[in-house]
């Protein structure tokens, strides 16, 4: 009988055998669901962020497909995502794509919808009160836009987004520090999804990735403050006491559950992210 197939393997080794360099790239191949309008709103910034992922290794080209006659574009796109594994590329997708932008795409990765462990919530479904959560968490980063799509599919879900905007932004604590807090404690939980979040308030108070990078030895880095320090450590009045003591609360209760979401693992946060498995995962196991 004749062959029918080849083994992967075997084209992989006759591949580096002549050459190539022979490495895993998967295609996406997307589709708008709501036309090309409200793309075409968000393309600018879908473009910026495509860039990052390019420097992060996760993307290695991207790019429209042009209508039949090479004069017009519909909306149709495709992504190559570096990866070890059909299961892997898929999950890289789902985590990393910009959710504003992803939402408006119908997208299949060698024939196979990419989907998330738990569903975004229908537009069907948004009422004028998820809708701005949404809108919110996509201009402020945290929470990520994409737990907020999952949590608001539930009516306490919606409750305790609305309760953590509260926590996160409000009160008497800085949020630059809640967010330096908050990130301290995921890593310790070795979420990679919260550990990779990053509030663009945040950023523009000053935290950069330098700065996060020596959360793990705040004690002794000259990036702190006695005052932040103090608050890593704990906090300095009654009134910080509760309120942090709320932020940490949060942060170990509901990060648990979302991290059981699976939006990012660990390993691929560290894979971004190498320090996570230096100091700050060396101070978190402490």
């Amino acid at each position: 009988m004749a062959k029918t197939k080849v083994s992967a393997q075997d084209i992989i080794a006759l591949s580096k055998k002549e050459g190539f360099l022979a490495k895993q790239l998967y295609v996406v191949f997307t589709t708008p669901t709501k036309g090309i309008e409200p793309v075409m709103k968000v393309v600018k910034e879908h473009l910026e962020f495509q860039v990052t992922l390019e420097k992060q290794g996760i993307m290695f080209a991207a790019g429209p497909n042009w209508t039949d006659d090479e004069k017009s574009w519909e909306g149709d796109g495709m992504v190559v995502i570096r990866a070890k594994s059909l299961a892997e590329a898929t999950e890289l997708f789902t985590r990393h794509l910009r959710d504003d932008l992803t939402s408006l795409l119908a997208h299949t990765l060698r024939g196979r919808k990419a989907m998330p462990r738990i569903s975004y919530i229908d537009d069907s479904r948004k009422t004028p009160q998820i809708t701005a959560l949404i809108e919110s968490a996509q201009k402020t980063g945290a929470p990520d836009p994409r737990v907020v799509r999952i949590m608001t599919r539930s009516e306490i879900g919606t409750a305790w987004v609305e309760c953590w905007n509260k926590v996160l932004y409000k009160g008497l604590l800085p949020h630059k520090l809640k967010e330096m807090c908050r990130i301290k404690i995921s890593v310790a939980h070795q979420c990679g999804y919260c550990s990779t979040v990053r509030s663009n308030v945040a950023k523009g108070e000053g935290l950069t990735e330098d700065v996060i990078n020596e959360l793990g030895s705040y004690h002794t880095s000259g990036y702190f403050t006695a005052r932040e320090k103090a608050a890593l450590h704990y906090a300095d009045s009654e009134e910080e006491i509760i309120e942090l003591g709320m932020l940490c609360a949060q942060i170990d209760g509901v990060g648990k559950l979302v991290k059981s979401f699976n939006v990012l693992s660990w390993g691929d946060a560290c894979a971004l992210n190498p320090k996570l498995t230096q100091g700050l995962a060396a101070e978190a196991a402490e």
